[in-house]
């Protein structure tokens, strides 16, 4: 059978580097404040080779004030005796017997926060079948159910069908309370430059349900969903190849030995390329995700962060998930910027940085996410006295986006909000707000906002 798979394994590799590598290489190299920060933050995610490398560099003073009684309360949370035992003991030859009342005092609270065996449970996904609350409203979550009537199968690029190409395409969206889907983005497209706008077309019309403990309900954020649009010209199924399956069992074996790359690799193809099937389940999938996160792997932190926050396979724990997702967005990490912006408009989360919601999009969009810039565009229109340099980025970003992927209703939408603010006359935004209206009716949907912004655009024509 043609397919294209034959590419899959050389793009989806170790994709992310630990902070803990750049930590060890900034060591190394002598740069110790900056890897001593580094070392910090994955010690406290209960990271046991960083919380060795913290108590050593905080024993010697090295990228850090020397603190003998912190450095021991650091040696005794590890897990392996021998290190901890002759770490410990060289630490304490150091200290006074008050200092090191207080050095034992230290560890209990450490321990408490940091320990590895606790890291799991402050810090980790929490399965459903670990949670003693399981019946409580807040532990489970509404998920998308396909309305059936809705589904809308792609159309088949005549070129591409002539010429025996077949592929995938990999999307991210939002599906809407309202059952609509939109905020998409193209996340993987086999081949590239090939699907992408069929695949577009076709999930801008599907429509979803909600279901909540097998009861339809109804939602009062969006919900970020994955779908692959398969195009093959029969009707077998893609499969691998046997060197693609030999390469995911040899994956597999690693990240049984504890290859915590291996692990972050397999736990990110579990979604697509594998459809969430195979030998390993949901639950080990979550956990490698933590051990990856735990190394400082930012993709995995915006992973494991959605899965909490969501309740994929875990328990629903919202501030959480948004905790991982937040630190992958401090570290650069476009999509979970893009998500920070989105889910810190929940007023029952937490915002742990000094940031806003409108600073995590503008940083998802100079870092080049196409659904980041398609939002920063609407922000920019949204403002009520906007610069000529934001009226500009934002017409530049929604060229980008129709340019790359497809001008939907939403991108017609916005399209209008800003020509509303940089043209002179809305004839343009008038044009652009029609045919929003007439492509939204045609696949169902509410257009009372779409009506409104067009009484707007008629009320400054007038």
């Amino acid at each position: 059978m043609k397919t294209h798979l034959g590419i899959l394994f050389t793009i989806v590799t170790f994709f992310s580097h630990a902070d803990f590598l750049d930590a060890t290489k900034n060591y190394k190299e002598g740069r110790f404040k900056q890897a001593y920060d580094e070392m910090i933050v994955l010690a406290k995610f209960g990271h046991q080779l960083s919380q060795q490398n913290v108590a050593v560099m905080l024993f010697k003073g090295e990228g850090v004030q020397k603190d003998p009684i912190q450095a021991y309360a650091w040696s005794q949370l590890l897990t392996d005796e021998k290190t901890a035992s002759q770490l410990s003991e060289a630490i304490a030859q150091s200290l006074s017997d008050e200092e090191l009342e207080v050095a034992k005092k230290t560890t209990l609270e450490y321990k408490e926060k940091y320990a590895f065996e606790n890291s799991k449970v402050l810090l980790g996904p929490i399965t459903t079948s670990d949670d003693s609350n399981n019946n409580d409203n807040d532990n489970t979550i509404a998920k998308i159910d396909y309305d059936k009537s809705k589904l809308v199968a792609p159309d088949y690029p005549r070129n591409l069908a002539i010429s025996g190409v077949q592929g995938w395409v990999d999307l991210t969206f939002n599906v809407f309370p309202d059952g609509s889907v939109r905020n998409i983005q193209v996340t993987k497209e086999t081949p590239g430059n090939s699907f992408a706008v069929a695949a577009i077309k076709s999930i801008e019309q599907y429509s979803f349900k909600f279901k909540k403990n097998g009861v339809e309900t109804t939602i009062t954020e969006p919900i970020t969903s994955t779908q692959r649009i398969q195009f093959k010209l029969g009707k077998e199924p893609y499969d691998f190849n046997p060197k693609q399956t030999a390469y995911i069992k040899k994956l597999i074996t690693h990240a049984k030995k504890g290859d915590v790359n291996a692990q972050f690799t397999y736990a990110s193809i579990y979604d697509t390329y594998l459809d969430k099937k195979g030998e390993i389940n949901a639950e080990t999938v979550n956990d490698w995700l933590f051990n990856a996160a735990q190394n400082g792997i930012h993709d995995a932190q915006y992973r494991l962060g959605k899965n909490i926050y969501y309740g994929e396979d875990c328990k629903v724990e919202k501030q959480k998930g948004m905790d991982w997702i937040m630190r992958a967005a401090q570290e650069g990490n476009a999509n979970a910027e893009f998500m920070a912006y989105q889910l810190l408009k929940n007023k029952k989360v937490i915002n742990q940085s000094s940031q806003t919601p409108f600073y995590w999009l503008k940083q998802a969009a100079t870092n080049g996410l196409a659904v980041a810039q398609l939002n920063y565009a609407k922000e920019i229109a949204l403002l009520e006295n906007p610069t000529d340099e934001q009226k500009i980025l934002a017409t530049d970003y929604l060229k980008s986006y129709a340019r790359k992927m497809h001008k939907t209703v939403q991108w017609l939408h916005i399209d209008a909000m800003l020509r509303l603010k940089t043209d002179k006359k809305p004839k343009k935004a008038l044009a652009s707000i029609n045919k929003a209206i007439k492509k939204a009716k045609a696949i169902g949907w509410d257009v009372s906002e779409l009506n409104t912004q067009k009484q707007l655009i008629l009320a400054s024509k007038s």
